[in-house]
């Protein structure tokens, strides 16, 4: 395999101003920083290998100066730059043995598809990850989160530490470097099933080899990730998904043939936009970070989810400065390891993507359980039957109350929760109006909360047509604000939002709405404006033309162009 040449740049900063700390001496950390730095926060992964190759004695700095994270934090803070660390709680694709020290490195970590768990990083290198689910490994953890800790507290580091879940995106769904099948994973399943309590599962789970593999996986995730977030609690500001662009294999199969396809870098970069990660582009060589990739990277992930996701619970953040992805739709996933969403089979990702765009998100159960604080009663939340228990269903009833909309998907819901939602529907005196068309669609309103039920297995059964018309009656009963953008011609494009600023009050929203021609051909939008959409300005406009009126733009992108537009919005 050819090995890229790499510049100053890409040695220390590979990506999105993550800074590998381990790759250049101390001395330079101060220059690198302000030379290389494009973002307010400097993200500092930690190298557990770094500081220690036993996984028994570490150095923070009494050996070598570059294990000092001390010095690192008050260079950054020097810069007004604000220091970030991310702790890996799996294994990490841009470090040999996925990060393990040397001597820890002794099961190789098998993924789905039961092949050898690997990544290629910026340098061309294949790391082979190794099993988080060795026991050995998970003791020596738990004093590497000691001695962190310990350090931490003695320095005074008061650094915000995000716990990361490291994966990569693959048919819509993040895959984490955990998930594995080597035999180590085999063993601990094997203990795992036998020490089940009878009602931890049903007999149908208890029955489903994917079930049980991911009830096993997700234990053991929180177990790291607990063991990181009691040992490291005054840092600690939760768990983040970090979707590796170029991690699929078949990104490795390119790489070694000597082929990089920006296009797919820049898709998957949007979906893990959609699924709730921030995008990681450190796996890819700057040389082939350049056009519309590097725009995106910047814009969309340096300039906005960066600020938007690093957000501490000390830190306050003018909400007007960033944009933030826009976001209708939070659909809340059943975790499954065939990595197939429970949506896809009704037409609804579909009909999103060709009527909306990237304008949905996608999160786990235990993530909506997690962010109950933080729900935005805006939103439309999408809900699957199979996922409801006790408390998800007082979170669904907590959002309704609040004002906010729920759609449900009845299907495999436990029948002791149908009861319940029928009980409160009659207890509260709420009217159930009840409509046949495909399915019956039951819909319950109080002020402005909406509750919609519906029979899932009646639609997966329909044609693409007739799913994409249910979604579409469906959908316009909630009368969202939106401009429609014809999927079928127009270039790649995502949409962000932000609040008013000074002189815009005028406005309750502003919008902007990149597009990117990552296509060797010529693409043509029309969208026609309605009047509570304003064209602010047009910005970013490389190979270009927008014509405007009044009433509707139209937009031609030539191949590698792009441009972004920003509206106000008004009731």
């Amino acid at each position: 395999m050819e090995i890229p040449v790499l510049n100053q740049e890409n040695i220390a900063f590979p990506g999105e101003s993550w800074f590998f700390y381990w790759r250049t001496s101390a001395s330079l950390w101060e220059s690198k920083i302000k030379e290389h730095a494009k973002s307010e926060q400097v993200i500092i992964p930690l190298n557990w290998s770094f500081h220690s190759e036993t996984g028994e004695t570490y150095d923070f700095g009494q050996n070598r100066p570059e294990t000092n994270l001390k010095k690192l934090v008050d260079q950054c803070i020097k810069l007004d730059k604000r220091p970030v660390f991310f702790l890996p709680v799996t294994p990490v694709p841009f470090l040999a043995n996925g990060g393990l020290p040397p001597l820890l490195a002794r099961s190789i970590s098998i993924n789905p598809e039961e092949l050898i768990f690997c990544a290629i990083d910026y340098e061309g290198k294949i790391n082979k990850l190794h099993s988080f689910f060795d026991t050995r490994v998970f003791k020596a953890y738990s004093k590497y989160i000691y001695e962190l800790g310990r350090y931490l507290t003695t320095e005074n580091i008061t650094t915000d530490l995000w716990g990361i879940n490291c994966g990569y995106n693959q048919q819509e769904q993040f895959i984490s470097y955990l998930e594995d099948r080597s035999k180590v994973f085999q063993q601990g399943l094997e203990l795992f099933i036998q020490n089940l309590e009878d009602t931890d599962l049903s007999p149908d789970e208890r029955a489903c080899e994917q079930v049980l593999i991911s009830k096993f996986t997700d234990t053991i995730k929180n177990l790291y990730c607990e063991t990181a977030k009691n040992g490291l609690l005054a840092n600690w500001e939760g768990l983040l998904n970090v979707a590796f662009l170029g991690g699929p294999t078949t990104s490795h199969i390119e790489r070694m043939i000597g082929v990089d396809n920006q296009r797919r870098h820049s898709l998957d970069l949007f979906t893990a936009i959609s699924n709730d990660s921030l995008p990681s582009s450190v796996l890819i060589p700057m040389k082939n970070k350049e056009g519309n990739l590097k725009k995106q990277l910047d814009q969309l992930v340096v300039r906005s989810l960066i600020h938007t996701k690093l957000k501490s619970s000390t830190y306050s953040d003018d909400e007007p400065t960033y944009f933030r992805p826009l976001t209708f739709f939070e659909i809340i996933e059943h975790k499954s390891h065939d990595h197939i969403s429970d949506w896809w089979p009704l037409g609804l990702l579909n009909y999103f993507l060709d009527n909306y765009g990237r304008v949905f998100n996608k999160t786990s159960s235990q993530t909506f359980v997690n962010n109950s604080d933080s729900y935005s009663f805006e939103k439309i939340f999408f809900l699957h039957g199979c996922i409801f228990d006790d408390v998800i269903f007082r979170n669904m009833l907590n959002i309704f109350m609040n004002g906010g909309k729920v759609i449900i998907d009845k299907t495999n819901m436990p029948e002791k929760i149908d009861k319940r939602l029928e009980t409160f529907f009659f207890e509260n005196s709420l009217k159930v109006e009840k409509v046949n068309y495909q399915t019956v669609i039951s819909n319950v309103a109080l002020g402005e909360g909406r509750i919609v039920v519906f029979a899932g297995e009646d639609i997966k059964k329909l044609g693409t047509k007739q799913q994409t018309m249910f979604w579409s009656k469906l959908i316009q009963t909630f009368n969202i604000p939106h401009l429609a953008i014809d999927h079928q011609g127009a270039p790649d494009f995502i949409w962000r939002t932000r609040g008013p600023r000074q002189g815009e009050l005028s406005y309750e929203e502003v919008r902007r709405l990149s597009f990117y021609n990552s296509t060797s051909y010529k693409k043509k939008v029309h969208v026609d404006l309605p009047k509570n959409f304003v064209l602010m300005k047009v910005l970013d406009e490389i190979n270009t033309t927008v014509r405007s009126n009044s009433n509707e733009l139209n937009i031609e992108v030539l191949p590698g162009g792009s441009v972004s537009l920003d509206f106000g919005l008004y009731s």
